[in-house]
Order: structure tokens, then C-alpha cells, then sequence
């Protein structure tokens, strides 16, 4: 997904998206209705994993997931996916006036509710909390808040809800992630200020496993791997060996860790790493590391300055769709794209500035075709 080949085709893509939404605004219900029966279906296959009943993975490599993965391969990615879709879903909802409607709406948000609870992912939970509080204060209605309050019950008690015969035990409030995340945005820092006309132009795509491969003392490095590994306090490096001839690729590069007072599960004391961090899991480190500063800035421009522009004025409706990418963009700031996500995130960006386009009634005709110039 970081090559040339996606990247101009994900710019196209959504140019195309955009121009059709701005010019068709009569096909964003049947767009959000769209992900919501995909959010539904994605809901029902990590049921079915959590179950141990998993259909897709026999299919594709010959055995279950391990862990509540949807079809999207992750179950942070799949959460991602959930949340802009349960927030869109619930514009259509205050949208609805006939009670068959909402009703179903009703059902088929629950249950994307409970999938997304499933997941059990930290960013888009609590990126959900984030923004259904600030969209509760800006309308202050009794339908928004009683959606709200019955959405996110759901989301938290979806572990109790089903049975969870795999072994995937995440907590919302386990600390472990968070304190992994802050070891690696502190390595992406330091790469940052080692990588060659950063942070200006940045260093292409792999500029942060290339930095920590060529310039971060692997005792740094070992910081993260000793979060992610589980390694128990008591374990101690008494040794550290880079494995790595010379003429031979960068990305080839291991090191053999000795620890005292921990083995692994057969018994051996040395252990081999490999470099495997690519992503600083925040958008905005990533785009600043591999693309340079004027990419973060177009980056929070993408997500933020429809938002800003049109959150207290739009409807309920469109208000759904910048209150979904405000929740992008607070689930990057601990994620980092991915091509089986990032395509429906643009989507709601395509959404959002279409809104741009759309002349206010109140404003005489030759001044809403001129903003729409502008647009």
C-alpha cells in the first residue's frame, strides 16, 4: 500500500468519489446504507470467530484466526472499519421519519455496535467515546443522546454478549498498548532527527525501519520489544549480538538478545529479533517520517478542515459524516492506514468536501456559485 501504483490511484479514486457526491448528493444515504449491511456482515464473521467458528480463514490459509478478524485480516483494522460506519449508520437513523425504517436501522446498528466491541480495540472505542460526546453537545437532542447511550452499551458489554471461546483476552483498559505506542512514537522521534532532509522531505516509506536499522542503538529498540513480547519485569539483557555481515541488505540485519531470568516456551535462552516496526502507529509521525512535513499538513487538512468549517452549521445528517471522519482521524492518531481500510476513510473525506460545494440556502445564488468556485 505504500507503493506508487496505490497511493495515485487512492488521490483518483477519491477525486472521482468526490465529484460524484458533490454532483449526486441524492446517493449518500444509499452509499451509508451500503456500509452498514457491510458493517453487518463483518459484524456476523467475527461472531462466528469468536465463536471458533471461523468461515473465512479455513478458506484462505487453511486454518482459523486466532483472533476476531472480520475478512479484513486485523482486528484493529476491522474496528477502523466499524466506527465511521456506526456513526454514518446513525445519521441515516436521525435521517429516518418511518418507524419500519429506524427500527431496522435500529438492529443493524446494534449490531455493528457489538462487532466493533468485539474487536476490543482501544483507538476507535475510545475515539467513538470522543466524538458522540462532542456531537451530543452541539445538538443537545433526545434521539442523538439516546442512540449514543445504546450504542455504546453495547460496545462495552459485547464481551459478556458472546462467548469468547478463542484465546483473545484485550481489556479497553489495559495500559500494555498505551505504553507501547509511547515507546515507539519516542523511536520515530529519534529517527525522525536522523533521517537525511527530514523533517521537511522525509525518507520514503520504509524511512523508519531503514532509520532503525541503520542509526537507533538496538538497547532503544529492545524497549518496544519487551512491551510486545511480554517479557517479564525480572528479565534482564545481558547481551545483545547484531547478526549481520557485511554486503548483506540492511533489511537482513537481526540481533540475538541473551536474558536472565527468562527463557522462551523451548527453553532457549538466546533470542533472535528482527527489525519489524515500519509504522509509528500515529498518521501523523508516519506522513512526517516518510513524506516530510507539507504531507502533514495536507493530512490534517484532508481530515480536519471540513470539520472545522461545517460541523456547527450542517444537519444531523452530514453531520454524521464529519463527526465519522473527526473519528478517523482521532483512531490514526494511534493507527496508521491500511489499504483494506483507508479507501472507506477517503470516502467520508470525499463526503465531507463535497459539503464544501453545497451553496447555503440563505445566501443568494450568485454567492453559493461562487463558494462553490472556490470548493
Amino acid at each position: 500500500m505504500d507503493g506508487l501504483l496505490y497511493q495515485v490511484g487512492l488521490v483518483l479514486t477519491s477525486l472521482l468519489v468526490y465529484r460524484v457526491l458533490r454532483e449526486n448528493r441524492q446517493a449518500w444515504p444509499l452509499l451509508l446504507s451500503g456500509l452498514v449491511v457491510v458493517g453487518v456482515v463483518e459484524t456476523a464473521v467475527v461472531v462466528l470467530q469468536r465463536l471458533a467458528l471461523d468461515p473465512v480463514g479455513p478458506l484462505t490459509r487453511g486454518f482459523m484466526y486466532e483472533a476476531p478478524v472480520g475478512t479484513i485480516g486485523h482486528p484493529g483494522m476491522v474496528a477502523g472499519f466499524m466506527v465511521v460506519v456506526l456513526i454514518g449508520g446513525m445519521g441515516l437513523f436521525l435521517r429516518a421519519s418511518g418507524t419500519a425504517q429506524r427500527v431496522l436501522l435500529a438492529l443493524a446498528l446494534l449490531t455493528v455496535a457489538l462487532g466493533l466491541g468485539i474487536t476490543t480495540n482501544k483507538a476507535s472505542v475510545y475515539a467513538l467515546v470522543a466524538v458522540l460526546v462532542l456531537w451530543n453537545l452541539l445538538r443537545r437532542e433526545r434521539w442523538l443522546l439516546g442512540l449514543s447511550v445504546a450504542l455504546l452499551a453495547m460496545v462495552l458489554s459485547a464481551q459478556s454478549l458472546v462467548p469468547n471461546r478463542l484465546d483473545f483476552n484485550r481489556s479497553l483498559t489495559d495500559p500494555a498498548t498505551g505504553k507501547t505506542r509511547l515507546v515507539i512514537w519516542e523511536l520515530a522521534l529519534k529517527a525522525a532527527t536522523r533521517l537525511p532532509l527530514s523533517p521537511l522531505v522525509g525518507s520514503g516509506p520504509d524511512g523508519f525501519r531503514l532509520a532503525l536499522l541503520r542509526h537507533i542503538p538496538p538497547e532503544d529498540l529492545m524497549r518496544e520489544y519487551r512491551l510486545e513480547y511480554g517479557w517479564p519485569p525480572e528479565a534482564t539483557i545481558r547481551e545483545i549480538q547484531t547478526l549481520y555481515q557485511p554486503g548483506d541488505p540492511i533489511r537482513s540485519k537481526a540481533f540475538l538478545v541473551f536474558l536472565d531470568n527468562y527463557k522462551s516456551d523451548t527453553g532457549k535462552q538466546g533470542l533472535i529479533y528482527k527489525v519489524y516496526l515500519d509504522k509509528a502507529h500515529n498518521l501523523l509521525l508516519d506522513r512526517l517520517i516518510s513524506y516530510g512535513l507539507f504531507a502533514v499538513l495536507i493530512t490534517v487538512a484532508l481530515y480536519l478542515w471540513p470539520v472545522w468549517r461545517l460541523i456547527r452549521e450542517a444537519d444531523v445528517f452530514e453531520q454524521s459524516v464529519l463527526v465519522a471522519l473527526l473519528a478517523a482521524f482521532l483512531y490514526y492518531l494511534f493507527w496508521f492506514p491500511v489499504v483494506q481500510v483507508e479507501p472507506i476513510h477517503m470516502v467520508f473525506v470525499a463526503m465531507a468536501w463535497a459539503m464544501l460545494g453545497k451553496p447555503a440556502t440563505s445566501k443568494p445564488a450568485e454567492e453559493g456559485e461562487a463558494e462553490l468556485a472556490r470548493a
